[in-house]
This record gives structure tokens, C-alpha cells and sequence, in this order.
């Protein structure tokens, strides 16, 4: 890595070689952040795939699923009765 010293303002600019330590490595950068990123999406929908099964499997139909949250608001039953 080779820099010149900042406090020089008039230096030749084909002296300095990189300004930075990994110069050509942005499109290697860029394929790694792609691969983590669908990485992280794919783990994000599995997790909330196994989440919503597991849900699923508690609850059964959906006649349960109607039962259940009938029992928590009674109200709705008096409701439709009327």
C-alpha cells in the first residue's frame, strides 16, 4: 500500500497507487452482500414458515379457528343472536 503524506497539497497524482488497502475488490464485495442478503431472506421465510405451521397445526380448521376467538369475545355471540 503505498500513500503519499496529506500535508503535501502539490504532489504528482500518478505517484499514489491506492487510497485504500483492497482496490478491485468492490465486485467481490458486492457478490458477497447479494449472497447474504438472499441468504437472510430465505432464513427469515423458513423461520416464519415453520411459525405459521406451527400455528396452523395448533388451531386446525378454520370452524376452530372461529370457535376459539368466538369464546374470547362473547360479546359477538349476544350479537348474533339478536
Amino acid at each position: 500500500m503505498n500513500r503519499t503524506e496529506l500535508e503535501k497539497w502539490q504532489l504528482d497524482l500518478s505517484q499514489i497507487k491506492s487510497i485504500y488497502i483492497f482496490p478491485g475488490s468492490e465486485g467481490l464485495w458486492v457478490i458477497l452482500s447479494i449472497i447474504i442478503l438472499l441468504w437472510f431472506i430465505f432464513a427469515i421465510y423458513k423461520t416464519e414458515k415453520s411459525y405459521y405451521e406451527k400455528i396452523e397445526e395448533d388451531i386446525g380448521t378454520s370452524e376452530n379457528l372461529h370457535d376459539m376467538l368466538s369464546s374470547l369475545n362473547p360479546e359477538d355471540k349476544n350479537n348474533e343472536k339478536k
